[in-house]
């Protein structure tokens, strides 16, 4: 079981899943709006800090679950994007996100560079066959007369 919460973090929690714009999503200006009289910098540095918590964490998705933000809405709003013809760029990262939750798509890292990428995706295509030459169709030198 997780720690507690105290009345400061459950509401920061709140504002932080709220479907306010001006806090949703947004652990700055939670974190302002819930202790007064805090620097920006701070705000920064104090948020980041309670995001990495696990009873907030636990909050903050309990609360987001209960607002409908969950894997099925994740799952709709993926379809929403593949299965539209307005923004080609949109329906193509989301073609893209869709197989590498499928791992239909795998990308390629060098473990000698410190895990940077040295190829990008390494989509699960068959090599072309390379041409064989016939006898036919290479040029004889002698028939050239």
């Amino acid at each position: 079981m997780s720690k507690p919460l105290n009345p400061r973090n459950k509401l920061f929690c709140k504002l932080y899943a709220s479907p306010d714009r001006q806090f949703f999503g947004n652990g700055a200006e939670s974190y302002k709006e819930v202790y007064d009289k805090v620097d920006d910098s701070t705000a920064r540095a104090n948020a980041s800090a309670l995001l990495t918590k696990p009873n907030i964490l636990e909050e903050i998705n309990r609360l987001l679950d209960m607002e409908g933000f969950n894997d099925a809405f994740a799952d709709k709003q993926l379809l929403f994007l593949m299965t539209q013809n307005a923004d080609f760029r949109a329906k193509l990262s989301a073609i893209a996100e869709y197989n590498k939750l499928k791992t239909r798509i795998t990308q390629k890292m060098d473990h000698t560079s410190k895990g940077e990428s040295i190829g990008g995706f390494n989509y699960l295509i068959p090599k072309k066959k390379k041409k064989v030459a016939k006898k036919n169709d290479i040029p004889n030198a002698k028939a050239k007369s």
